[in-house]
């Protein structure tokens, strides 16, 4: 079984994988060569926020995490943007949209990342299943 790790780095994403004791890493630039590696690997690991909310703020697997690591570490949880806010050009046209949905807004660290979250829920949404 090829397995995979993604995470967002700087330049795009790094992918570690292993397959039958080989191992390889490499910097993705791209959402295609994102896709391309996606869809190579049967069990993937995503370092990225995934099952977004269209209208809820907090997801339930974040409450819970938060609860679970506790103390000084629950802020580390974040909750990711909304879908709708994915698409807005600007942090305070995300925020006004996040507003609207939820009245609450978004963390920067959450924005900050927005361009990669929106990537991978594309390529969820598109590879259903």
């Amino acid at each position: 079984m090829k397995t995979g790790g993604i995470d967002g780095c700087k330049i795009g994403w790094l992918f570690i994988s292993f397959d039958e004791g080989n191992e390889r890493w490499e910097v993705l630039e791209t959402k295609e060569q994102l896709e391309e590696k996606f869809l190579e690997i049967d069990r993937v690991f995503l370092d990225m926020p995934i099952g977004l909310e269209d209208e809820e703020y907090t997801r339930e697997c974040d409450a819970l995490m938060r609860k679970e690591v506790g103390g000084s570490y629950s802020s580390s949880v974040f909750s990711p943007p909304i879908r709708p806010a994915l698409a807005a050009p600007s942090y305070v046209e995300a925020n006004m949209i996040s507003y609207e949905y939820t009245e609450k807004k978004l963390s920067l660290q959450s924005w900050n990342i927005t361009p990669k979250i929106q990537m991978v829920d594309d390529l969820l949404t598109t590879h259903k299943g």
